[in-house]
């Protein structure tokens, strides 16, 4: 279709918003998305991409005519309301829903953009950046929308440091407060957790960094296409002004979003650095444990060296006093008994009936070894019985396993 000079531009521009409670889920049938592709002649390719986790930016263009048509998506993580809006980088999914961006520009100088699933606050943003006369200033370039989504999506830099830096220093600076096992723990938890945060958003960016050189790409197309030489010379002024300042905005973006991979790079080793120290500080405080309990173990092995002497002493003086004692003690027994005569000398006589006490000391002290052997033997058969037991219950339970594993292969196969 051939353009005609001083044709002034049309703009139409849908949200389709997600399910609140489902914000990547749309509210609307598969037969009612399939009628708005068909009306507004959407690429096939891009109905494909709006179910997937993914969308890489891509463009069609027009052989014969400047008709042009533009996709791209985002993972925007922020929270739900725009006042006072504070950005939320977490993994949780429930923070985070994907924007899908499809326009189209027609010869005719037609714009349509439809933007799915975009996040509350932006949505506000735009209506009261572009309310009014302001509005028409979206008429003056195709990619001013595109432009706008992109730097509202993007999380600059100073809100990445806001978000991260303070937490890491907070951990940080606690490496002298550190005191329990519980202590050293929480640190590590929470150094892990900004890692995988970090982490993550880091991956969202080398994304959003191609998508970004997607939009630089088209905004040079239109530039070198000569876009603005169809219109009337008033719109054509106010789009090359338009463009001036999309080149500038796309340039701030991959500053942006460069300079979000290097810090992302720097908290991630930050990060990593303070785990490391979490568990180096673990084991120096593992070995000043070890080494107390080492010179506890060394004081108890000298106080028992003492204790030994002690008892070697106890010994000694026992076996110089204890064959007087036996024999006192034997002397000392009814048995034996030293009488005066009438000269008045001590007279030693003896019981006929000494050998009582041996009946007696014998047979008991043979009974009692008898004993104590017996319940020794006794033990050890106990003992032996419940280790065998054990032994025949974990060949059992071996036995079992391997029965189940070869049950499930045999229903695997």
């Amino acid at each position: 279709m051939d353009r005609e000079k001083g044709h002034r531009p049309r703009l139409k521009i849908f949200f389709l918003d997600g399910v609140p409670k489902d914000p990547s889920r749309l509210p609307i049938t598969s037969s009612l998305l399939g009628e708005i592709f068909s009306t507004y002649k959407v690429n096939s390719r891009f109905a494909d991409f709006v179910h997937r986790q993914h969308m890489p930016g891509q463009a069609s263009q027009s052989t014969t005519s400047l008709d042009h048509e533009l996709w791209f998506s985002a993972v925007i993580r922020s929270h739900e309301s725009y006042r006072g809006k504070r950005t939320d980088l977490s993994r949780s999914v429930i923070d985070w829903q994907r924007c899908c961006i499809w326009g189209d520009h027609h010869a005719t100088g037609d714009f349509t953009y439809m933007i799915w699933r975009c996040p509350l606050y932006i949505k506000e943003m735009f209506r009261e950046t572009f309310i009014g006369p302001d509005g028409s200033n979206l008429l003056y370039h195709p990619m001013l929308v595109h432009a706008f989504l992109a730097e509202n999506i993007v999380v600059h830099a100073y809100d990445f440091l806001k978000y991260f830096a303070e937490p890491l220093y907070s951990w940080e600076n606690k490496a002298d407060e550190l005191r329990t096992a519980e202590d050293y723990t929480q640190r590590s938890k929470a150094f892990l957790a900004l890692s995988r945060q970090i982490h993550q958003v880091a991956t969202d960016y080398d994304i959003l960094e191609a998508t970004i050189a997607h939009l630089r790409k088209e905004s040079k197309w239109y530039k070198e296409a000569k876009v603005a030489e169809s219109f009337d010379p008033s719109t054509t002024r106010k789009m090359h002004s338009a463009q001036r300042i999309l080149d500038e905005i796309f340039e701030n973006l991959a500053r942006e979003v460069k300079l979000i991979g290097t810090y992302s790079n720097l908290y991630l080793e930050r990060a990593k650095i303070g785990v490391d120290e979490c568990f180096a500080m673990m084991t120096q405080r593992d070995s000043e444990i070890n080494l107390r309990m080492a010179a506890e173990s060394t004081n108890m092995a000298r106080a028992s060296q003492e204790d030994n002497r002690s008892l070697r002493v106890i010994q000694i003086i026992g076996a110089i006093f204890l064959p007087g004692s036996f024999i006192a003690s034997i002397f000392g027994m009814g048995f034996f008994t030293t009488n005066v005569n009438d000269q008045g000398n001590a007279v030693f006589s003896a019981s006929s009936r000494w050998w009582i006490y041996l009946a007696v000391a014998v047979p008991v002290t043979i009974l009692i070894l008898i004993l104590m052997g017996a319940y020794q033997m006794w033990s050890d058969a106990l003992a032996r019985k419940k280790e065998k037991s054990d032994t025949l219950d974990d060949v059992e339970d071996i036995i079992e396993q391997m029965k189940r594993s070869r049950s499930r292969g045999s229903k695997a196969g």
